[in-house]
């Protein structure tokens, strides 16, 4: 059994993904740190079961059988600059990129 801190069962994918069609995921978590992601994915693997990273929902389609396995919504959006580097998480929109970026003047 995933021993994760707001785990939920049975959610519902629509309202997660832009075309709003989608059944339930066994297992569902939102991560908001690299951190929470990481330790999300290990536990996943330790217990052997299958897991799908979910960003904004944009061009994926999921079936109304859902998914059998663990769903993590990755909102892990956390970025900074360092000199004229960006330095982004993997759940960083491009849009929010694109606008910080333009605010520097980068």
């Amino acid at each position: 059994m995933l021993n994760l801190k707001s785990l939920k069962k049975d959610i519902i994918l629509a309202p997660f993904t832009t075309y709003k069609i989608g059944g339930p995921a066994d297992y569902f978590i939102e991560v908001t740190t690299k951190e929470e992601l990481s330790t999300a994915i290990l536990e996943s693997r330790n217990n052997k079961i299958p897991y799908f990273l979910l960003g904004t929902g944009a061009n994926v389609l999921i079936g109304d059988k859902g998914y059998r396995g663990l769903v993590i919504h990755n909102l892990a959006n956390n970025f900074h600059f360092k000199s004229k580097k960006l330095i982004a998480e993997s759940g960083a929109t491009i849009a929010d990129l694109i606008e910080a970026s333009a605010e520097k003047e980068l």
